[in-house]
């Protein structure tokens, strides 16, 4: 019994060598499975083995060689080694310890950013939103899935392009929105930043000009991006209320001739309307029914005047 004892003594203690040996990639993407093993010499000599990372033990093993990260995250970074006891004969046991080695984990993809076009929408407009991600050269090939989200709502989830359109947007669809991107196995999730979109009501295809404010002058309207005047032939209250809505003033107040707003319109603008067929309730002018023009001059332009609202002014 002493000799055994003297034996046990005598064996070598916690010392690398290469009796033991840990094999590992040294660098990885997020998400990736990674595989640590360790293997002696003669593994069935091998009675217990312990994996280590930065000096702290993560795992014990009896007669299984593998530590395994099934999806590797920026934390699993760091110093690997293994230690053994391992048997030399039936009565002596010996310690056995590998080298370090530095696990990497990189970032698959940073965070994507959300995009719209056009920015500012306008009402009405189509928006074509976009999860902008960038994934390292090797990496190239691999499959994500992309999600787009308004103020806690799911617009589309999972879709393998990273644009999501929105055929007509309104004023209603204002608020924040976000895109998330993750790899088709789900080991990588990323989330942009929200982004607030305020949609914009369309700029007015009617205006009044050369009056004391812009609730009172000559009415020009727009019409396939061109600018031109309104007859008054038939020009009556309920046309001017439509427009005073229009322009966000208030209530119509009189029907004056454009003519009380000089100077005098140049001929090279065209008279657009001939009769504006208004029933008052519409909310812009080209909602109304419309006689184009056929015998109309500059001298019979239409003009308006709304009262001023303090918010308008």
């Amino acid at each position: 019994m002493l000799l055994w004892s003297l034996l046990l003594v005598l064996a070598p203690v916690g010392v690398q060598s290469d009796w033991l040996k840990i094999n590992m990639p040294q660098r990885v993407y997020e998400g990736d499975h990674v595989d640590i093993i360790c293997m002696g010499v003669t593994n069935h000599d091998i009675k217990t083995l312990k994996y280590f990372k930065d000096g702290s033990q993560i795992g014990t093993y009896n007669g299984f060689w593998i530590y395994t990260i099934s999806k590797a995250r920026f934390s699993d970074s760091g110093s690997y080694f293994c230690k053994a006891d391992r048997k030399v004969s039936l009565y002596m046991d010996t310690k056995e310890e590998t080298r370090s080695m530095w696990l990497n984990v990189s970032e698959l993809f940073p965070a994507p950013g959300l995009t719209a076009s056009p920015l500012p929408p306008i009402e009405g407009s189509s928006v074509t939103l976009s999860c902008n991600t960038r994934l390292p050269s090797d990496r190239a090939t691999t499959q994500l899935r992309y999600s787009f989200f308004k103020d806690g709502h799911t617009l589309r989830s999972e879709w393998t392009s990273p644009k999501f359109t929105i055929s007509a947007i309104w004023k209603e669809d204002s608020g924040n929105y976000w895109c998330e991107a993750m790899t088709a196995s789900h080991s990588v999730l990323k989330r942009s930043q929200r982004s607030y979109i305020d949609v914009e009501k369309p700029p007015p295809k009617v205006r009044l000009v050369n009056g004391p404010h812009h609730c009172e002058g000559r009415v020009e309207v727009e019409q396939e991006g061109r600018w031109g005047t309104v007859c008054d032939d038939g020009w009556d209250m309920k046309d001017v209320a439509v427009v005073c809505r229009e322009l966000g003033c208030g209530a119509a107040k009189h029907t004056p001739i454009a003519m009380l707003y000089p100077p005098v319109v140049d001929e090279a603008l065209p008279v657009l309307i001939q009769v504006a067929l208004c029933n008052g309730t519409e909310k812009t002018l080209a909602e109304c029914d419309q006689v184009e023009p056929f015998d109309c001059g500059h001298d019979e332009d239409a003009g308006a005047v709304c009262e001023v609202l303090p918010s308008t002014s």
